[in-house]
């Protein structure tokens, strides 16, 4: 197994690495620091020594020079620049910051033995200079000009010349030392510097091999994923680092919409097949619950639909075919309609020529009731024939009478029916809008066809209650004829007002064929209306049928489903 290397410990030894290389970054500043102190103090101290030991070296030439200017000259004045520097302790002040400088001991007794031939010195020069006071400057000078006098100031000079090279000596050598230590530094730094790099490029490969490249592949799987592909592996493997938890976390959230993902699938193909049964059973957490709620809505939302589409198309087809089964009725009523007025006109065209019939007989005997009585015998016979003929148009319009019943009694039955078509219409809705027109025109064909009826019948009871008229007309005439021979002018009257009354039903007559003909239009009419009906409500059917069987596709949840009433 893999040693597992956590973020957190590489963060540490990341900060370890920086820490280090700040403290050697700041050790290297400070020992440079003071290397460059201890030089820049070492050349500081090498040319305050030189300056002194300078300073007294030339003090004490300065001293034996205006000494012999004094013998040689005997002024004044540099008798008194012999005393200002012999009693100026300006050479003790020198001395005393050469021993603050620091020398080591041979300088120390270098500087001291110098001082102590200057000082040593000073009785010779105060023999010169009382000499020259005494006016004896030729014995001032050769004091002055004196071998002891010059190899002393000679040693003195060689004292102080070998002063200033142990001091040059000296400095040199700590500069020497510094180097070595600045040299020893550069090289310790170089080495924690190298030490640092190589931590650091080993971190950096830790890091490269541990954390980069695995999030690289975390990386480019997450690009697979959003490019839709949910069944990609990654090749890191779970560990217990930051890592490995985080490659634990990406395949859980994989799984989890790989299983949401073919959930929705399968139910949108059991949906796409029709079978809208189907129950997701499995949880949805967090913002995922929206989509189950929202898969639950669609399914129960097309169940309620196509529930109440299949009711739909059953109280269609149902209404439909009650629709059709009226119209077929309406249809064979219609028939029987045309048929009746067939049969209608027919006899009222046989009344017809019975009452021509009747016209010319009463014209006759109006022509001949002014001949003479010997024709009134014929005119009696033929008042007996006008006597049946009235008989057979009474008969007839009873008979007539009748059929106009029959006629009033289908328009009644087809205004039922189309009545309770359009109920009907209403039910089924938008899918009855048409039924609902065809309704509303048969049953106005229908009450045109009563309203014909009942015209007819008013016309035909007026012309019985003509028929009856004549009748009792005729009778009164048959029996006047038997007093004819008292009255030839009285039977005239009477013949004039039979054939008047015969004219009469003539025309009403002639009115009853114009209303038969209206019915038989109306008739037609309803015969057609109720034909296109049928077809209707057939189409209407086989299109709910159609219907119906499209639903039928679908596997539905049980549910009530609320039954309809039909009138």
């Amino acid at each position: 197994m893999k040693r597992e290397v956590k973020l957190s410990k590489l963060a540490i030894v990341l900060l370890v690495i920086i820490v280090l290389a700040v403290l050697a970054g700041i050790f290297s500043s400070i020992s440079s620091y003071k290397a460059f102190e201890k030089v820049e103090k070492s050349i500081n101290d090498m040319n305050n020594l030189r300056t002194q030991s300078q300073y007294i070296k030339d003090t004490t030439r300065e001293i034996s020079d205006v000494l012999r200017r004094y013998v040689f000259t005997g002024e004044k004045k540099n008798k008194d620049i012999y005393e200002k520097e012999l009693y100026g302790k300006t050479r003790e002040s020198a001395l005393n910051k050469l021993e603050k400088i620091g020398l080591t001991k041979s300088e120390s007794n270098k500087i001291l033995e110098a001082k102590e031939i200057s000082d040593s010195l000073v009785p010779t020069e105060q023999s010169a200079i009382k000499a020259v006071e005494s006016n004896d400057k030729s014995k001032a000078q050769n004091i002055i000009f004196s071998s002891d006098y010059i190899n002393s100031q000679e040693k003195m000079d060689s004292l102080i010349n070998e002063f200033q090279e142990d001091i040059v000596a000296r400095s040199n050598a700590k500069i020497v030392e510094v180097k070595k230590e600045l040299q020893s530094l550069i090289l310790r730094t170089i080495f924690i510097l190298s030490l640092l790099i190589i931590l650091t490029i080993i971190e950096y490969t830790v890091i490269k091999l541990k954390i980069v490249i695995p999030i690289n592949k975390v990386e480019k799987h997450f690009s697979r994923i959003a490019s839709g592909d949910l069944r990609t592996s990654i090749d890191v493997e779970e560990s217990k680092s930051e890592i490995g938890l985080l490659v634990s976390s990406v395949k859980k959230m994989q799984s989890m919409l790989l299983n949401y993902i073919d959930l929705i699938d399968s139910t949108l193909t059991s949906i796409a097949k029709g079978d809208l049964r189907v129950e997701i059973d499995q949880e949805f957490i967090g913002d995922f619950k929206s989509i189950k709620i929202s898969l639950e809505s669609i399914i129960n939302s097309f169940n309620g639909d196509f529930s109440e589409i299949n009711l739909s198309a059953e109280q269609v087809a149902s209404a439909s075919e009650q629709v059709a089964a009226g119209a077929q009725a309406l249809s064979q009523g219609a028939t029987e309609q045309a048929s009746s007025v067939e049969e209608l006109a027919s006899t009222i065209n046989e009344i017809s020529d019975g009452i021509k019939k009747c016209a010319d007989s009463a014209s006759l005997a109006c022509e001949v009731s002014d001949q003479s009585a010997s024709q009134v015998d014929f005119g009696s016979r033929c008042m007996d024939d006008m006597m049946t003929s009235m008989g057979e148009i009474s008969e007839k319009s009873s008979e007539i009478s009748k059929i106009i019943k029959t006629i009033d009694e289908i328009a009644f039955q087809t205004n039922i029916l189309a009545l309770n078509a359009a109920v009907e219409a209403a039910r089924a809705g938008q899918y009855g809008r048409g039924f609902a027109v065809v309704a509303d025109e048969v049953r106005s064909l229908a009450g045109k066809s009563a309203k014909a009826a009942q015209n007819t019948a008013i016309l035909i009871e007026e012309a019985i209650k003509t028929v009856e008229n004549g009748v009792k007309i005729a009778k009164e005439t048959a029996n006047a004829l038997e007093l004819v021979v008292n009255g030839v002018e009285k039977t005239t009257d009477y013949i004039n007002g039979i054939s008047s009354a015969v004219h009469s039903q003539e025309v009403a007559i002639t009115q009853i064929l114009s209303g038969i003909e209206q019915i038989s239009i109306v008739v037609q009419m309803n015969s057609a209306t109720a034909e296109e009906s049928a077809a209707a409500s057939e189409e209407m059917s086989a299109q709910a049928q159609i219907l119906k069987e499209l639903v039928e596709k679908f596997h539905l949840k049980e549910r009530e489903v609320r039954e309809s009433s039909w009138v």
